[in-house]
């Protein structure tokens, strides 16, 4: 059995050296090669840059990315807490056919309370077929979720249409830079205004009125909480907007 193991274990050996020489020859020619295409970048955009940077970088779709939001600083992206959306179902309900016959459901003063799990959202449903969907984290769950409590109420026979769907309100956050609350509110005091704690009456935070009906809380830390949003345009536009009002006011 030795004499047999010893000449194999050779060619094993030989082998691995073999394929090691191999795999050393080909990383040297993949990196000349990243060096040609290197320097032939930089020969292109020496001379034609606007052509080669459009090749180079990604495509987004204008669908799901606004065009105001490629403008909106990269350090203060906007995060989107809730949605809140309506649409009228065009037909009278008997919510407590659909509450005693639907799981997740509750009937309250005169409103079905649905509630899903994919995605997470809650609608309340009056009896005159309007329908508010409330707690989606974006635009697309929002109506997704909307057109899937629509198609509930339906499974129980009412001739329901899905009509008029509508943002009503955005809820997001956005993170800036630290800045003077006082100093802000001096400055604007017809849209600014102090909000003072429950616990202790200090002022963390300052609410600010801007247009297009979108409310702002700012806080000392740059941290800013925006309400009242009715697109993604609108509110980037504002975040936009905000970010060149605290620019004024930062501090160090």
């Amino acid at each position: 059995m030795k004499t047999s193991e010893t000449p194999y274990r050779e060619v094993l050996k030989r082998n691995l050296e073999e394929f090691t020489a191999e795999m050393k020859k080909e990383e040297e020619e993949t990196e000349g090669e990243g060096e040609e295409l290197l320097t032939c970048s930089g020969q292109d955009d020496s001379g034609d840059s606007g052509s080669t940077t459009s090749d180079m970088l990604p495509q987004t779709s204008s669908s799901s990315v606004p065009p105001s939001a490629l403008n909106t600083p990269v350090d203060f992206c906007v995060h989107i807490q809730s949605v809140t959306s309506r649409v009228n179902l065009v037909c009278e309900l008997d919510l407590k056919h659909i509450c005693n016959n639907t799981w997740n459901a509750e009937y309250s003063s005169q409103v079905l309370t649905l509630q899903l799990r994919r995605p997470r959202a809650t609608a309340r449903i009056f009896r005159n077929g309007k329908l508010i969907c409330m707690g989606a984290q974006s635009v697309e769950d929002s109506h997704l979720a909307a057109r899937r409590f629509a198609r509930i109420v339906q499974k129980h026979g009412f001739n329901v249409r899905f009509h008029n769907f509508r943002i009503s309100n955005m809820v997001a956050t956005s993170s800036f830079f630290p800045v003077s609350l006082d100093q802000l509110h001096n400055a604007h005091r017809e849209h600014s205004r102090f909000l003072h704690s429950h616990d202790q009456g200090i002022s963390n935070c300052l609410k600010f009125k801007m247009d297009m009906g979108i409310t702002a809380k700012i806080f000392p830390t740059g941290n800013a909480i925006l309400l009242g949003a009715k697109s993604l345009t609108d509110l980037h536009e504002a975040v936009k907007t905000l970010f060149n009002i605290l620019s004024s006011f930062m501090t160090f």
